[in-house]
């Protein structure tokens, strides 16, 4: 298979983005360290320009902080979301993977594409009535207060079991009405490590093919283009 024959050239590749990604970081500690010194005013400018470049589509930065970007574990964090998404198995156009997953009841398990129905489209958001199928998939915590966090993040450790992590999926739903079907990831990561989703991505799965691929989130993907796709293809407008 294609994905399989550049593997390999996805390998050399890493070496250079973590480079890259060093120098930047070391880069922006620095600057960091010297507005402290003479311009703390100007630190938060500095995070909200930065933020402002990204194809977000969260407006408010205030909640984050510059020092959090500027750690140890935010480094590493990082790293490894740039390690998920050059190694993933997907690509647009491609067959999608259909790795295990284990709904919310921690026991049963069922197979990604088993999801969707028929030729329909199999997506996250759900607000296209009965043209498409709905999936949330709950990977690893990106920010888990033993590692990378925020201040303004939820209370949630790094997963040790599946227990834990079906535990932490049903308290991120509790507040919402969900109308879409919802798993988790296995512990052995593959739905994370096969689509590249870490920290958070978004796909359009069709005739088992990947139909749209989402850029990295948070600040790559666009839900808005996710939702132009299915209207343009499945001839449905939202209600």
């Amino acid at each position: 298979m294609l994905c399989d024959a550049i593997r390999p050239l996805k390998v050399l590749v890493a070496p250079v983005v973590f480079i890259v990604l060093c120098f930047a970081f070391a880069l922006l500690k620095a600057v960091s360290v010297l507005l402290t010194c003479v311009a703390p005013a100007k630190k938060q400018d500095l995070l909200a320009r930065l933020l402002s470049r990204e194809e977000s589509e969260e407006a408010d930065h205030s909640q984050y902080d510059i020092d959090e970007f500027l750690t140890w574990s935010s480094l590493k964090g990082l790293m490894y979301s740039q390690m998920v998404g050059i190694m993933k198995r997907s690509r647009q156009g491609g067959p999608a993977p259909d790795p295990t997953l284990v709904l919310l009841d921690s026991v049963t398990e069922r197979n990604m594409l088993s999801f969707a129905v028929a030729d329909r489209p199999l997506f996250i958001v759900a607000e296209f009535g009965e043209s498409v199928d709905f999936l949330l998939v709950y990977i690893e915590e990106a920010h888990p207060t033993d590692g990378w966090s925020f201040r303004t993040g939820p209370d949630i450790s790094s997963h040790r079991s599946i227990i834990q992590r079906c535990t932490a999926a049903r308290a991120m739903l509790a507040d919402r009405t969900v109308q879409y079907n919802v798993a988790v990831d296995s512990m052995t990561n593959s739905a994370n490590y096969q689509y590249g989703a870490f920290p958070d991505r978004v796909y359009i799965v069709r005739h088992g093919q990947v139909a749209y691929e989402g850029g990295k989130g948070p600040f790559k993907y666009s839900l808005q283009e996710a939702r132009t796709w299915l209207q343009d293809n499945i001839g449905q407008q939202k209600n």
